[in-house]
């Protein structure tokens, strides 16, 4: 399924903000230095800190979320995945989109280990959000669990954000190899 997003506030996704003693649609009406590049709305990344959201796990699948600052494009994210995906002995092998009504403007990669064996591990980034999440299905094989953890603290260190912590079970990132 997809992941919940949860606002700070630990609200679902709202649709409407009061504002004043009205209530408008608009989720955040203070963000009126927004720059409209393309199909893309950039934010300045302290208006959109206050209304951060966040990616929870669910019962099936854990999500590690890597914090994104939301400035670089879908292409140029790509570049990034491919690049540190590489330098840890994955691939690319699937390109799509994930919940398009509930993360328009999302894409969504596949990894592999190998393209003959089984395994996939999921990455999806939502610059409007802005979230960038590696989803780990319980089912998968012992190397999509391993890698997880190891590329959440690389792309952090590749974008320049600061790390996350892992997950309960999951041991602390580090950046290694997931083929050793």
């Amino acid at each position: 399924g997809v992941p919940s997003v949860h606002s700070p506030q630990g609200h679902q996704s709202p649709s409407s903000t009061a504002v004043g003693e009205g209530v408008t649609d608009d989720p955040a009406p203070h963000r009126r230095s927004a720059l409209v590049v393309g199909r893309t709305v950039r934010v300045p990344w302290e208006e959109r800190e206050a209304d951060r959201m966040s990616i929870k796990s669910t019962a099936k699948t854990t999500n590690l979320e890597v914090v994104v600052t939301g400035e670089l494009s879908l292409d140029e994210m790509e570049a990034a995945i491919v690049e540190v995906a590489s330098a840890h002995g994955l691939s690319l092998s699937h390109v799509t989109t994930l919940g398009r009504k509930r993360y328009p403007g999302n894409r969504h990669w596949h990894l592999k280990q190998d393209p003959k064996a089984t395994g996939c591990l999921d990455i999806t980034y939502w610059p409007s959000g802005p979230l960038m999440w590696i989803s780990i299905r319980n089912y998968e094989p012992d190397w999509v669990h391993e890698a997880g953890p190891q590329l959440q603290r690389a792309f952090e260190e590749h974008l320049g954000g600061q790390s996350s912590a892992a997950p309960p079970g999951y041991p602390s990132p580090t950046v290694s190899s997931v083929r050793e």
